[in-house]
């Protein structure tokens, strides 16, 4: 009798204790929206130093600051081995000189269309990667995302890209781009834009996130037709799309193209380093 009732304890406690390690549904949620939130606190940290990173530079490279670096204490750091490139390169990229039909009376590729260029809260374009990786640390993850993006920063089409800052504690990267993007080239002429935007990775164990925002185009520089312009006043969807939202205005639908075509590259690139 002793013995029945001493193992039906033992029975019990180890149902118990499978119970606690089995989340409910709701205790689920709670854990998604903690880690969501601790997600988004991440990002608006990394967004606020991305503001003050030109400052920092500004300050570095000039005289009295070249040897100061931002407050330890909080994490972030300037990386003392990346430095701007400076090239005037063109890029490969070409414009296709025969328009493609498509179906459900789309006068445009349907992935240039309404929602396409996605806008947060306060109405900034915003391109946004969530990416699951499994069975990779945060450092692992940081360690590829830097990578990458101090390579990118020296790649061909670049004219002035850099790594800005990096948190190793958070493990958060921020880095700035400017570079050519093509619109069309031939022989004798070559149609293109400087593109200047900022990635923000923040990487945690089994998972990155990468944003791409703060774009801004400089075109036909020196020239009368010279335009200095912003993601948000060219390319989002109440100002480059048609009122039917079937089709791309005129002016600013190169632009659009161009800039989802370069973000689709980034985000594929990255994730397939991830991913492996």
């Amino acid at each position: 009798m002793m013995k029945n009732l001493i193992i039906a304890i033992f029975l019990l406690m180890a149902s118990m204790a499978q119970a606690q390690d089995v989340l409910t549904p709701e205790q689920q949620l709670e854990k998604a929206k903690q880690e969501a939130k601790a997600a988004q606190e991440a990002y608006e940290k990394a967004k606020k130093a991305a503001e003050q990173a030109a400052d920092a530079i500004k300050k570095k490279n000039s005289p009295a600051g070249a040897n100061e670096q931002p407050n330890k204490s909080s994490g972030w750091s300037i990386p003392s081995s990346s430095t701007f490139t400076n090239k005037q390169s063109t890029s490969k990229n070409n414009e296709s000189a025969q328009k493609p039909t498509y179906p459900n009376n789309f006068k445009e590729d349907p992935k240039y269309l309404e929602g396409a260029v996605p806008e947060d809260a306060d109405k900034k374009v915003v391109f946004t990667l969530d990416l699951n990786v499994p069975n990779k640390s945060g450092q692992e993850i940081y360690d590829i995302a830097y990578k990458y993006l101090d390579d990118l920063a020296h790649q061909e089409n670049q004219i002035q890209s850099r790594v800005l800052l990096t948190n190793t504690d958070e493990k958060i990267i921020v880095a700035r781009y400017s570079e050519w993007l093509a619109f069309s080239r031939s022989f004798l002429s070559l149609d293109q834009t400087q593109f200047n935007y900022t990635l923000i990775a923040t990487c945690s164990d089994n998972h990155f996130q990468l944003t791409l925002s703060r774009i801004y185009y400089l075109y036909e520089q020196g020239r009368p037709s010279h335009m200095e312009i912003s993601a948000e006043n060219w390319i989002t969807d109440k100002l480059a799309l048609t009122k039917k939202k079937n089709d791309l205005k005129n002016g600013s639908s190169k632009f659009r193209r161009k800039t989802i075509d370069r973000k689709d590259e980034i985000f594929e690139q990255i994730s397939t380093l991830l991913k492996q």
